[in-house]
């Protein structure tokens, strides 16, 4: 990659080494990247007082193209380039720098081998029966989880990993003073997004071992995008085409009027075009299969807003800790640490941690590698 961006921009490769080597040494300072020193999280306040994304590319060149670039990777965490901490930005781009990983099989391939584990383990998973509140004790210990259909399933030990919102309204009456409410209240959202998945009539080279960034974006919703990015699908001929989208395109609270069919049909043909004039190899080769907007996001993801996320890591803002008053009672999520399925995977780490002890899972994941 240094190479690449030295070639695209001779004049800056002062400032291409510096920016690396920013995004490496906040990346060996994370204590969630980086197992050298632990989990502390006292080493992580870069994530909430900032300098910004933005104050750090201002400080390093004045080439815009250069930093446009380089901002393009904040569809991976749904900030804006002036409100992401630099750190927070650089634990998320830092390993995709290093090299593109993917899921041999896709997200499906992660939950069946979770679903192995917890078989095996002896873990007892209920689909299907949502859980209503979370109930504390007369000594303000845990009770146990109300489910949707009335049953209590009591127990000592509960993390939930449902956005905040959701969690304040599981939560038992009296765990948020007023004003801790009211913040976690107002946590703000990650942008939404439009998702698009393509089918192709034969192999996509285009997209073996990268993924693609189409700048400028299609006009979705009445109105241009700043990029469109595309990734190869986990299996076959298909891809996966993400659009950022603000979250006033696509109001959740206006819920699916009668438009709403139509409107998604020619969202599709949009960025079917914009692919192939952006890939013109691609002309007449794809088919579009499925699209989902904010209000898909709402409603199979549980975000509130229909952000891609949850709620926002931004500076000043203080997400929630795993730790809760009441005893026995943790959260975790996207929300917590970072963004996308590793935050969440970091985050239960953490509230693990927090239960069985930092230094015994840090140890026992140095005897994975």
């Amino acid at each position: 990659m240094r190479a690449r961006l030295a070639e695209a921009f001779p004049a800056a490769r002062g400032a291409i080494d510096r920016y690396l080597a920013e995004i490496e040494a906040v990346c060996e300072r994370s204590p969630y990247l980086s197992l050298k020193g632990g989990v502390d999280r006292s080493r992580d306040r870069g994530g909430i007082y900032g300098p910004s994304l933005r104050q750090v590319l201002d400080g390093l060149t004045g080439d815009a193209r250069l930093k446009e670039l380089l901002c393009h990777h904040a569809i991976l965490y749904g900030v804006a380039p002036e409100e992401i901490p630099f750190a927070r930005h650089a634990c998320v781009v830092g390993p995709f720098y290093r090299s593109v990983y993917g899921l041999k099989g896709g997200g499906l391939s992660l939950v069946a081998a979770y679903d192995a584990a917890l078989a095996e383990a002896g873990v007892k998973v209920f689909c299907g029966r949502g859980a209503r509140a979370i109930e504390a004790g007369s000594a303000g210990g845990l009770r146990g989880v109300r489910l949707e259909d009335g049953e209590v399933l009591e127990t000592r030990c509960c993390i939930a990993t449902v956005h905040p919102r959701n969690f304040l309204e599981m939560a038992p009456e009296g765990l948020y003073r007023p004003a801790l409410r009211r913040r976690l209240e107002d946590l703000g959202e990650s942008q939404g997004a439009y998702l698009f998945y393509a089918r192709c009539n034969g192999p996509l080279p285009q997209l073996e071992g990268r993924n693609l960034y189409l700048v400028p974006g299609p006009p979705v919703a009445g109105q241009g995008t700043d990029l469109l990015y595309l990734a190869a699908a986990a299996e076959g001929n298909g891809l996966v085409a993400v659009c950022p989208a603000p979250p006033e395109w696509t109001d959740p609270a206006t819920g699916r009027t009668e438009g709403y069919a139509r409107f998604k049909e020619e969202a599709e043909a949009r960025v079917l075009s914009h692919i192939e004039a952006g890939c013109p190899e691609l002309a007449g080769r794809l088919q579009m299969v499925a699209s989902a907007t904010p209000l898909t996001l709402r409603d199979y993801a549980h975000t509130p807003a229909g952000g891609l996320y949850g709620v926002k890591h931004m500076i000043g803002q203080y997400n929630p800790l795993p730790v809760t008053k009441v005893e026995g009672l943790y959260v975790a999520g996207q929300a917590v640490v970072a963004p996308g399925v590793l935050g969440a995977v970091l985050s239960a780490f953490l509230a693990c941690g927090t239960i069985l002890g930092h230094e015994r899972l840090v140890e026992e994941v140095r005897g994975c590698a």
